[in-house]
């Protein structure tokens, strides 16, 4: 499954550099520059903790509180054929 991620960012001071994407306590991806969307590819189905954090330009890193979202299984594609 593929999984659309977005955070929505204000510093002080310094300016946005980096945001790292975390599923689960694994690094799943990273932005360098806006727009801070991440695309999560291959997610697989069950519950996962999704947090981010974001670097500023002064080293300064903040993380989002976590949010915990449910995936569920990709429906089946089944198809059926008929005749011989």
């Amino acid at each position: 499954q593929n999984v659309l991620l977005d955070v929505s960012i204000s510093t002080y001071g310094g300016s946005i550099q980096q945001v790292n994407y975390y599923a689960d306590g694994q690094l799943i991806g990273s932005r360098s520059s806006a727009p801070w969307a991440f695309a999560w590819t291959n997610a697989l189905a069950g519950v996962h903790e999704i947090r981010a954090a974001a670097i500023d330009s002064l080293g300064l890193s903040v993380w989002s509180d976590p949010v915990t979202v449910t995936l569920k299984p990709a429906p089946s594609s089944a198809s059926s054929r008929s005749g011989a």
